[in-house]
């Protein structure tokens, strides 16, 4: 499974969060139950998550990586610095069928890497279409 996917599914959802004023992170989006702010909380703590597990992490550490306030006081900010890490982190495997702990599962980490590509697919259409741009 190449990188390239992962960073294709990020540009795409970067690029419906880019589209999103501030004044629409309280709307609902097509996630059921979920507003703006709640689905980037959710990106962002999925990819503290796997970028924990990529790194060696236990289950424990990836759990704690993607908890609590994961957005700080700049949400983008905290955005953009997880999808990179998140992207460095996985580059810096030397064995892609290295197992890693998530908190899913032991997985190898080139099937935790097509569950984040995945992830990044279905949201950015929940973004976009919950806020009527698809």
């Amino acid at each position: 499974m190449s990188i390239d996917l992962l960073k294709k599914a990020i540009a795409g959802f970067s690029a419906e969060l880019a589209a999103t004023p501030d004044s629409d992170w309280s709307k609902l989006t097509k996630c059921d139950g979920w507003t703006v702010t709640d689905l980037v909380t959710h990106m962002v703590g999925g990819a503290r998550s796997a970028s924990a597990a990529f790194r060696g992490g236990s289950t424990e550490e990836a759990i704690a990586a993607g908890a609590g306030d994961v957005l700080g006081t700049d949400a983008r900010a905290a955005y953009a610095a997880s999808v990179a890490d998140h992207i460095a982190a996985y580059e810096s495997l030397s064995d892609t069928e290295t197992i890693i702990h998530h908190p899913a599962a032991d997985m190898p980490a080139s099937r935790m890497l097509m569950f984040r590509i995945g992830d990044y697919l279905l949201h950015t259409w929940d973004l976009g279409a919950g806020l009527g741009r698809t």
